[in-house]
């Protein structure tokens, strides 16, 4: 795998985590699966144009949600780190909800069920990862805030859908260029 950058590392942790939250099922060519959550990267301005061009396609309208997003722009630092960098990443997961749901409704039908469940895959691919240096996952470096109702009634996002969503904003996290064994991420990098 290129881990030169760390948009390669996220796209790797989404590929486990497909296989984890939507295995395939069946024969080709009635096999179902494989598909979620989407995934895409990039500023959030870039994020909401990519989803509202899939709102005009009628093969990727219905191919959105539950989406995991990473947040560019991503700085990696370079400096005190051999063969590697460190990186902050902020990464969103959101998932369709329901203009009309109450807050227990988000948590019992969306929190709980998809977005805890992808937060959850997630902290663990990115514990899996052999080229990041963590520790365990109770100890990953990550502030995790729920945003109920986000999505159209937050004008100043722009997004057109109903959305809940995991927002997490992660600490240090080292990026090795080769494999490494997972081991806890000394404080003085």
């Amino acid at each position: 795998m290129n881990t030169e950058h760390f948009v390669d590392v996220f796209q790797d942790m989404i590929d486990h985590i497909i296989l984890a939250y939507d295995p395939i099922v069946g024969i080709a060519p009635n096999q179902t699966g494989g598909e979620k959550p989407y995934a895409m990267y990039g500023s959030f301005k870039q994020v909401i144009r990519r989803l509202a061009e899939k709102d005009e396609s009628n093969e990727f309208k219905f191919k959105k949600y539950p989406l995991i997003i990473l947040i560019q722009d991503l700085k990696e630092d370079h400096n005190k780190v051999t063969n590697g960098y460190k990186v902050r990443p902020r990464i969103i997961i959101f998932d369709e909800s329901k203009q009309d749901y109450y807050p227990d409704d988000r948590m019992t039908n969306i929190v709980k069920p998809t977005l805890q469940r992808l937060y959850n895959l997630l902290l663990d691919e990115l514990f899996k990862n052999p080229y990041v240096n963590l520790g365990i996952p109770e100890t990953i470096d990550h502030e995790k805030t729920n945003r109920l109702n986000w999505g159209t009634s937050n004008p100043s996002e722009d997004l057109e859908d109903y959305l809940d969503a995991i927002d997490i904003q992660f600490g240090d996290i080292v990026v090795h260029e080769s494999l490494v064994e997972n081991c806890i991420l000394e404080t003085n990098i």
